[in-house]
């Protein structure tokens, strides 16, 4: 019973994951927070010690990023399609992209050290409660919220373009340019920063 109890936790954060299910448990939850994805087999003894380190750590960070568990001799298909050649090998999803990897156990300083760098930055989380605030109505609340996270991190520039968006919407389009301006090129938004800037 007690043993039960302690898995209880954990449960809540790790899932097992299949060829049918991987969609919505990996790629769209990377979307709300990291995903750790543990291709692991029952034959293999690594896997389970690094299994068990991974349960640990998901239960310990309470949601902060979920662990999916994927049984690579049941769905092969996925081991094939992310290039799994030994296992355990782990793989970390962010906004429905494979950003990270390592094989192998590893000791849990060095997991811990792995899933924090996946975490998002104090900036990053005031930028998601700044657009959760604009998506509420709260134009006010939200400019605060973004000019708070690029006070955290100047470099964070999805956020002056989240504020600049903002700005132009309050028409306020002298103060969106400045923020427009700050902006360094980057492939990944430089199309939505020139559609601000028309």
């Amino acid at each position: 019973m007690l043993g039960n109890e302690g898995n209880l936790p954990m449960a809540a954060h790790a899932v097992d994951v299949n060829n049918i299910n991987f969609d919505s448990e990996v790629i769209e939850q990377s979307m709300n927070v990291p995903v750790v994805v543990d291709f692991w087999a029952p034959w293999c003894g690594p896997c389970k010690a690094l299994t068990q380190v991974l349960e640990k750590l998901a239960a310990e960070y309470g949601g902060r990023f979920k662990l999916a568990k994927i049984n690579s001799d049941e769905n092969m298909e996925l081991a094939t399609e992310f290039g799994v050649r030994s296992i355990p090998d782990v793989r970390a999803f962010r906004d429905a992209r494979m950003v990270a990897q390592f094989s192998g156990a590893l000791p849990e300083s060095k997991v811990r050290e792995f899933i924090d760098r996946l975490l998002p930055s104090p900036a990053e989380l005031e930028r998601a409660r700044g657009l959760k605030l604009r998506a509420d109505g709260d134009a006010a609340g939200a400019s605060a919220a973004l000019a708070s996270a690029i006070g955290l991190d100047p470099t964070l520039h999805l956020a002056r373009i989240d504020l600049a968006e903002l700005l132009i919407d309050l028409g306020q389009l002298e103060a969106a340019e400045r923020q427009l301006g700050e902006v360094k090129p980057n492939i990944d938004y430089d199309a939505r920063v020139e559609a601000l800037r028309s």
